[in-house]
């Protein structure tokens, strides 16, 4: 799972969030309010460990008081949800993908609810608003930015994890060898969308199906 790095500029009302990942990728920028739950709340979407969190703020003793508390309640959320996944026998075999981990496998698990509900694994991209639009005009077939329709943490989950399979995974897949292709010929952008979308499609079919993950074409 990837490191995260926290920043917070606490005020007495709002805090402006900010974390990034060790790539200096930017996972989150929010503002909330200045207390310990709803820090969390907000810290809780992303995918990965949080590895140091920063504490901008003026000479007030309850503000840092704050921060510890922040550290103890992450900790404690993250401890949780790894015993959740970890006794959901589903979102082990999701977490075998590499990048997926246990925010990105419960996300998706509670967003699709029941697989049945989709008569084709490639109808879950486009539910998730990961499909392109397309634009029909006479002859003329184009296609453009994603929908973003649908559940937008889910979405952000299938990117982050496809971001982490093809920037930080060293286990190589056909899925990632296909991603890498794209990065390629077009741009990492492209790429992670398009990982991203063949996530849903492969955690669908595996659910579905009730198979273990694929590492390579052969297989």
């Amino acid at each position: 799972m990837p490191k995260l790095y926290v920043g917070l500029d606490v005020s007495l009302e709002t805090t402006s969030v900010c974390a990034v990942d060790e790539d200096g990728v930017i996972r989150l920028e929010t503002k909330a309010i200045s207390d310990s739950v709803t820090i969390v709340a907000a810290l809780a979407k992303l995918d990965g460990v949080f590895e140091r969190i920063g504490l901008e703020a003026g000479p007030l003793e309850a503000l840092l008081r704050a921060r510890a508390a922040i550290r103890k309640e992450l900790a404690a959320l993250q401890a949780e949800l790894l015993r959740v996944t970890q006794n959901d026998e589903l979102c082990r075999r999701f977490m075998t993908i590499p990048g997926v981990g246990p925010v990105t496998a419960q996300a998706f698990k509670t967003t699709i609810d029941r697989p049945d509900r989709f008569r084709r694994s490639a109808d879950v991209g486009a539910h998730l608003g990961l499909a392109p639009r397309q634009h029909q005009s006479g002859e003329t077939d184009q296609r453009g930015r994603i929908t973003r329709s649908g559940d937008a943490f889910t979405r952000s989950a299938l990117y982050t994890a496809a971001h982490v399979m093809l920037t930080r995974s060293t286990q190589w897949t056909a899925l990632k060898t296909w991603g890498v292709k794209i990065a390629k010929r077009s741009s990492l952008k492209k790429a992670r969308v398009a990982v991203a979308r063949k996530l849903a499609v492969v955690m669908h079919r595996m659910w579905r199906d009730e198979t273990q993950f694929r590492w390579t074409a052969e297989a």
